[in-house]
């Protein structure tokens, strides 16, 4: 791990569920908006490590219980999100995504793999869309997550609301319009870091998730 620099000040930490409450009542208000759309999608979610102990770092050895070198990484798990999204110009829409993941987090090292804790996400996330042609779209935007674990391992101190990226690409490939069922794929990077792995002496590190959903638009705008 690379080693942390204990002269930067922490951080005031924001109030997550407030505000990540506060993202889930603005769905339903853009899908009561004009022209406005609700979508509702599923799929599976996979993440790089969430830490990375590459010089055996004795501290975080001993809360994820490795020998030598070990990994913190979620297994492939669920995702499910709501949108809500309204027109902003001919070819732009303003969306507003809420989701959450389930999947558990695996401790690896050079003894193999091993199930660490259950390990759930909650993020709330604005974009832009744009629609490319008649089926498909694309579009960027920026968010919270959080993490939701019980007080042990990594989290055994609590968890850090964290700002993200997101970036998305749908292809619509069946229905009417206002019943559209399309195909999504989507990436996510943020900031990752805890209380534990502050005191272990290790720095903030990037996690990049990517997903696979198909979902279904029940607004009544086509797109």
């Amino acid at each position: 791990m690379r080693p942390l620099n204990r002269n930067r000040p922490r951080s005031i930490r924001p109030r997550g569920p407030a505000a990540l409450a506060a993202s889930l009542l603005l769905v339903p208000a853009l899908a009561a908006a004009q022209g406005a759309s609700l979508a509702v999608r599923a799929g599976a979610v996979a993440s790089s490590a969430l830490a990375e102990d590459r010089v055996a770092n004795p501290a975080l050895g001993t809360v994820l219980g490795g020998v030598g070198a070990v990994r913190a990484v979620p297994a492939p798990g669920i995702l499910i999100e709501v949108s809500g999204s309204i027109p902003m110009k001919a070819r732009t829409r303003l969306e507003l995504d809420v989701g959450w993941s389930h999947a558990s987090l695996e401790a690896r090292d050079d003894n193999g793999t091993r199930e660490i804790q259950p390990l759930g996400a909650v993020h709330a996330a604005v974009s832009v869309r744009y629609l490319a042609t008649a089926r498909a779209s694309a579009g960027c935007g920026f968010g919270l997550i959080r993490y939701l674990a019980e007080r042990r391992a990594l989290f055994a101190s609590g968890t850090e609301l964290s700002p993200l990226v997101q970036c998305g690409a749908r292809l619509d490939i069946a229905g009417p319009p206002g019943r559209r069922v399309f195909l999504r794929a989507g990436g996510q990077l943020h900031r990752f870091r805890t209380p534990v792995l502050v005191d272990a002496g290790a720095q903030a590190g990037t996690v990049y998730r990517l997903a696979i959903e198909a979902g279904i638009d029940v607004g009544r705008s086509p797109r």
